[in-house]
């Protein structure tokens, strides 16, 4: 009986070692085979769609062939409210830029220009910058803060 239970012992510790070998081998199987998560590459389409996520309306978009900020390759301009007819839009600015270092330097701007504190904000996503016009206490305002925030703009 000391017998059997040693060997089932050993048994069970091969099975359980085997178990583990396997499910390694088939994790690097699949790392290997070139399953790998396509990258993000951020788009204009990403923040529209946040925005429109979050419960506002574009009551009001135009494209700009060349960027509104000094270095963007080119703009889009949203008009967004939480009812078009009967609330004020607030005006969303997204510029797109050729690199991260024109980026920032725009979005440096914009922080200027939303002072006083509550005037606007300013948030960066990829190699854009969304510059919001509006009081932050606006309704639409808010739920613009929560929609960068869900997309991960900083």
């Amino acid at each position: 009986m000391a017998i059997w239970a040693i060997m089932g012992g050993r048994l069970g510790a091969v099975r359980t070692a085997g178990v583990r070998i396997g499910a390694g081998l088939l994790l690097a199987l699949a790392a290997c085979s070139g399953i790998a998560p396509k990258p993000i590459t951020p788009s204009y389409d990403d923040i529209e769609q946040a925005i429109t996520g979050s419960g506002l309306l574009i009551c009001a978009s135009s494209v700009e062939g060349e960027g509104l900020a000094a270095g963007a390759i080119d703009a889009r301009v949203f008009e967004v409210s939480a009812n078009c007819e009967t609330t004020p839009p607030s005006q969303v600015v997204v510029d797109r830029f050729a690199d991260m270092t024109d980026r920032d330097a725009a979005a440096d701007e914009f922080r200027v220009l939303s002072r006083p504190r509550g005037s606007g904000a300013v948030w960066t996503y990829g190699t854009f910058t969304i510059f919001a016009h509006g009081s932050t206490g606006h309704e639409a305002m808010r739920r613009l803060v929560d929609a960068m925030a869900g997309l991960g703009a900083t």
